[in-house]
């Protein structure tokens, strides 16, 4: 019999070679496979399968996402100047999930860019006639539009950008990035985010969006398009300069005890905008959006948007604080170190590369 070494390398050989088959092994790349998939093809590695950014999930025993997961909220609603709408600003936003240990991000959705505001002419409705509303509801609206800056203030809000560190909390733990938002109203977005030392874009333009990771470009998912189109409708400069006009329906909901603080409650819906509601400070700030949206099972669930630190930005008060929450866990805390309003953008920044 073979003599047993003494240091135990036989028994681990024995071990590794029960448990460790070569022939069952599968090898994970990580990184542009635009890059290395030639290479591989040459060695004569033909057995092979990419998967885009967009649908990987470090949970799933295949990689593949089986669903499109929102782990990432687009923040973008600027309070909607109350903050990024949170939907907008990275978004963000990213479906896809990703290892805080790993070198490998995720595609922010953002990050929930800025709720992309709608146009001045009630973008949410455009024909819609007008509405008969409450005068308690309409006079509450009132005060909010003044606390904002002002009907006027608000319609001259044409572009946005905001640059922000943005914190993702996801299953593994936290991610933080630092955000660049583009907002032209009223409907394209742009957020460019830097997670995980990879450069990452989302972009929406008027319906289409795309993003730009390190495995490429790419169309987003239906779901991801349609949240960043739900996040645009949100967005709080639209729907008050709507609501303003007489084309959303307004209802002055119970107020709500929160915080030590009493807050005014103030619904706002219409044909293309399910039922928002935007709970008011005693300085009819607007201190929480609440809505529902689908989470990741695809079943509805309430997410809010919780402003602070407002500050006033030519004329307009925007929240330089903003926690995006889904089913009452924070997902996403976004601080904007600089914003300016009006800044000239070009169209190119929303094109999708060909």
């Amino acid at each position: 019999m073979a003599a047993m070494h003494p240091d135990g390398t036989d028994d681990i050989l024995r071990v590794a070679r029960f448990y460790v088959r070569p022939d069952r092994l599968s090898i994970v790349l990580v990184g542009n496979a635009a890059e290395f998939v030639p290479q591989l093809k040459r060695v004569g590695f033909s057995d092979f399968e990419v998967i885009p950014i967009e649908e990987l999930d470090l949970m799933s025993a295949t990689l593949r996402s089986t669903r499109i997961r929102a782990s990432f909220e687009p923040v973008r609603s600027f309070g909607s100047f109350g903050s990024f709408d949170s939907s907008r600003s990275f978004p963000a936003y990213t479906r896809t999930q990703v290892n805080p240990g790993s070198n490998v991000p995720s595609a922010p959705n953002v990050p929930n860019a800025p709720n992309a505001p709608n146009a001045p002419n009630a973008p949410n409705a455009p024909n819609a006639p007008n509405v008969t509303n409450d005068p308690n509801a309409i006079a509450l609206l009132k005060r909010v539009i003044e606390a904002k800056g002002g009907l006027d203030a608000l319609r001259k809000v044409r572009t946005v950008v905001a640059d922000a560190d943005t914190t993702f909390t996801m299953e593994q733990g936290t991610l933080v990035s630092k955000t660049k938002t583009y907002v032209v109203y009223p409907d394209k977005f742009r957020v460019d985010a830097t997670v995980a030392g990879a450069q990452v874009v989302q972009v929406y333009n008027a319906g289409a969006a795309w993003v730009r990771d390190p495995g490429g470009v790419h169309d987003v998912p239906p779901e991801m398009r349609d949240e960043f189109a739900a996040s645009v409708r949100r967005d709080t400069i639209p729907v008050l300069i709507a609501a303003a006009e007489g084309k959303l329906a307004l209802r002055l909901l119970p107020d709500e005890g929160a915080d030590g603080r009493v807050l005014k409650a103030l619904e706002i819906s219409g044909p293309q905008l399910p039922a928002v509601r935007m709970f008011i400070d005693n300085q009819n700030l607007i201190a929480r959006q609440s809505f529902s949206t689908a989470g990741p099972e695809g079943k509805p669930v309430q997410a809010d948007e919780v402003f602070a630190d407002y500050r006033r930005v030519d004329g307009v008060q925007v929240p330089f604080r903003a926690d995006v929450r889904r089913g009452g866990q924070v997902i996403l805390s976004r601080t904007l170190t600089q914003v300016s309003l009006n800044t000239p953008l070009d169209d190119t920044l929303f094109a999708r590369p060909q």
